[in-house]
């Protein structure tokens, strides 16, 4: 066996270190888990906004844009940079938060120890498991194939964990944002700043009254990791991935071969489903972020005949007549 090659034989058997396993590697310019993982998805969320940015500056993929080009200009409340500002102090205040906690619960000094070797959701546990209740067919399929097994299931495991933090994330955000539509001192006061962008930039997922900001999107987020007890490492990814989602669902482009396309089709939450909720039409419907179970429950799914694309239908009918009369 190679020096350094995997102990397949071994893997289920704790080592002589006992049994909590090193920390692991940092992912991201050094930092352990807990403060990467509030770097991480802001920088996500920039850098997929500069991308979409990006792209609608230089006209690219336009067939996609859902709206006619320079529509945002006529119909928003605010402009760009005002956007630009707010959610830049939003990400300030969510930075603060979160290190600030990350310092509480997780102070730099005391890092070192990582998890336990052989916890639930494992791939020591699940191979345990396999070996306790099917001995023999783990003897026959032997470690190496036993560690696959064990990995695979514990991969769908972190998986399943991901997104019920999502759903739990979901029902919280549903529901505020439910009764910050039907509460009409609510709406005024707070929830309508979301709304002054209704053909909305890529990085004006953010831009929202403080208030909401904070006790939506950050608190919001936060408690429904801690709820489901993400690691460091999870809730980094469950951020980066809620972030990206975000921005994508204000970018009013739809890709064809964009992978967040696959959430909408296997939830029926994707940039279409968002974009009509900033539509006058569709304000008072399609309230979830990232599932549809509690607009269906609470019957606030869109169910019109509006379409997204009726601006932009209309727009190049016109160019095409323009362009009709002046071949005559």
């Amino acid at each position: 066996m190679a020096r350094n090659a995997f102990d397949f034989e071994a893997f289920l058997t704790p080592s002589e270190r006992g049994i909590a396993s090193p920390q692991p590697p940092s992912l991201f310019l050094g930092m352990d888990d807990a403060r990467a993982s509030v770097v991480v998805p802001l920088l996500a969320y920039w850098v997929v906004s500069i991308f979409y940015e990006t792209v609608h500056y230089a006209g690219w993929f336009a067939a996609y844009r859902v709206y006619p080009t320079g529509e945002e200009k006529r119909r928003n409340l605010v402009t760009r940079w005002e956007t630009l500002r707010v959610v830049l102090v939003m990400h300030a205040v969510q930075l603060v938060f979160g290190l600030v906690m990350a310092s509480i619960l997780e102070p730099a000094d005391g890092a070192g120890v990582g998890p336990v070797w052989g916890r639930f959701g494992s791939a020591e546990f699940f191979g345990l498991q396999i070996k306790s209740i099917f001995p023999h067919a783990a003897a026959t399929l032997g470690p190496k194939v036993l560690w696959n097994l064990a990995k695979v299931l514990q991969w769908s495991w972190l998986g399943l964990r991901q997104l019920a933090t999502f759903f739990v994330f979901d029902t919280w955000a549903y529901w505020v944002h439910y009764f910050e539509h039907m509460i009409p001192f609510l709406y005024r006061r707070i929830h309508s700043v979301h709304h002054y962008n209704y053909i909305p930039y890529s990085y004006a997922a953010s831009y929202n009254h403080p208030i909401e900001g904070f006790f939506n999107d950050i608190l919001g987020s936060y408690i429904s990791s801690r709820l489901i007890g993400l690691s460091d490492r999870e809730a980094m990814v469950f951020f980066a991935t809620a972030s990206v989602k975000a921005v994508d669902d204000h970018a009013s482009l739809e890709l064809p071969w964009n992978p967040l396309n696959l959430w909408g089709w296997a939830f029926g939450n994707g940039m279409v489903h968002h974009n009509i909720h900033h539509q006058v039409w569709g304000l008072k419907t399609n309230f979830g972020l990232y599932f549809t179970f509690w607009d269906r429950v609470n019957n606030t799914i869109y169910r019109g005949n509006r379409r997204l694309s009726e601006a932009k239908e209309k727009w190049m009918a016109q160019k095409k007549e323009e362009a009709e009369k002046k071949e005559l």
